[in-house]
């Protein structure tokens, strides 16, 4: 489960900025550079049809028009902030556990501060405008931590010198064992 606000699927060809972390997809599914995309012992890492992007903000800006054609011609299921907003926050989480039970017997959580609305998750290294709110991220993590197929959870892109007093990172401690 790929709970982040980027598709992450830029290619060594395809991307403006050259950060390799806004390439993770594309590696993980076999479209990425040879070398890195055959680090694991299989190739690809993962089929397309074992991702699924959650909670994808379209309307942040960073999502590049390669890595929108990319998702136009994939298998990866995509729940965008506004799908998950049309049909509810837990009935989204739960039909992208569907997806994944389907076709995989763990489900492991990569978790993207990013995902949050810049509003309320500023400590992200780059905050995203129109994410998730905190409630609606703490109600999909609940689903997805409480799946008999969760297997762990990672967090990522929290900055901590963008956390004076760190607040946030206490919000995000307790959002996450809470959980």
């Amino acid at each position: 489960m790929y709970f982040d606000g980027d598709a992450d699927s830029n290619t060594p060809e395809t991307t403006t900025t050259g950060i390799l972390d806004g390439m993770v997809i594309a590696h993980i599914v076999g479209k990425g550079d040879r070398d890195l995309a055959c680090l694991a012992k299989r190739y690809p890492i993962l089929p397309e049809e074992n991702v699924v992007l959650f909670g994808l903000n379209l309307a942040s800006g960073y999502v590049d028009p390669p890595e929108v054609e990319f998702l136009r011609n994939s298998s990866i299921e995509q729940f965008s902030v506004k799908t998950i907003r049309e049909i509810g926050v837990e009935a989204a989480a739960r039909k992208a556990i569907r997806t994944l039970s389907s076709r995989a017997e763990f489900m492991f959580v990569h978790f993207d501060v990013d995902v949050i609305d810049s509003n309320e998750m500023p400590a992200a290294d780059l905050p995203h405008k129109f994410g998730l709110s905190l409630n609606e991220v703490e109600r999909a993590l609940r689903v997805f931590m409480q799946s008999s197929n969760f297997l762990g959870i990672e967090v990522t892109e929290f900055n901590a010198e963008k956390d004076e007093g760190r607040q946030l990172a206490i919000t995000l401690a307790d959002l996450i064992v809470q959980t």
